[in-house]
């Protein structure tokens, strides 16, 4: 839908993209030549889940909300798909404070996806974390201090959310031209 100037909205400039893979579904999202990229898989054996994976926006194009558009619109499409949960791997405390914006802080959950490594502190199944995401984000911020390469992060968790009470309606919709 064009805004009042004439011009499209940012998000109907995202292209969607959806594929059968032999996992399951993937949709992937693109803005551009190379300013971002974001996506997600829904898996065979766990259908009302999307499970996303790393949302990429070019340096030169940071602090400009592209990344919450991008989540946004991967949120409108999994909406449309009827499904029930939406989740993924969090290394960023900036990930983690788009996904607080668009959903609410209490509505997000943690877990221990045993993507960290073998530490034996750690549960070795998923499992859900007994923490607040104030919590969750001082660790994020911690571990970002011992990370060698920021762009690549080894630490986090997954973060889910029930998408049934998320209200999608007057977002907008992005381009499957």
């Amino acid at each position: 839908m064009a805004n009042r100037h004439g011009m499209k909205s940012s998000s109907e400039l995202i292209d969607v993209q959806i594929d059968d893979i032999a996992e399951g579904k993937q949709i992937k999202l693109r803005l551009g030549n190379g300013i971002a990229e974001y996506g997600g898989i829904i898996p065979n054996d766990n259908p009302d889940t999307i499970g996303t994976y790393t949302l990429e926006v070019a340096p030169s194009f940071r602090g400009r909300a592209i990344g919450e558009k991008m989540m946004r619109t991967l949120i409108v499409e999994a909406k449309r798909l009827d499904l029930k949960t939406f989740g993924g791997h969090v290394e960023s405390q900036y990930a983690l404070d788009i996904r607080a914006r668009i959903f609410g802080k209490n509505a997000l959950k943690f877990f221990y996806d045993g993507e960290a490594g073998d530490l034996d502190d750690f549960p070795e199944q998923y499992e859900e974390l007994p923490i607040t995401f104030d919590q969750a984000r001082q660790s994020l911020e911690r571990s970002a201090e011992y990370e060698e390469d920021l762009e690549h992060r080894e630490y986090g968790f997954s973060v889910e959310v029930d998408l049934s009470s998320i209200d999608t309606q007057s977002w907008d919709e992005p381009n499957r031209d």
